[in-house]
């Protein structure tokens, strides 16, 4: 794993982090406003835009027809 992807993943687990503090927040309360609700709306997008990142990340790299670096 190249070092940019190993920076991306740290960085990737911070975020997550941070979500989940923040999602701790917001379920200590039982009443949210609208703009706590779009938050948290937002935190989940998030998390699966964070997760597809990291799908990605990990896929094993298909050989691309006429790609010269991946000659097959």
């Amino acid at each position: 794993m190249d070092a940019f992807t190993q920076q991306r993943i740290l960085s990737l687990r911070d975020e997550i982090a941070s979500i989940q503090r923040q999602n701790s927040r917001y379920r200590l309360d039982k009443a949210h406003n609208q703009i706590e609700m779009m938050q948290d709306e937002a935190r989940k997008y998030r998390l699966l835009a964070i997760r597809e990142e990291l799908r990605i990340m990990i896929a094993p790299q298909r050989a691309v027809p006429g790609d010269k670096a991946h000659p097959g």
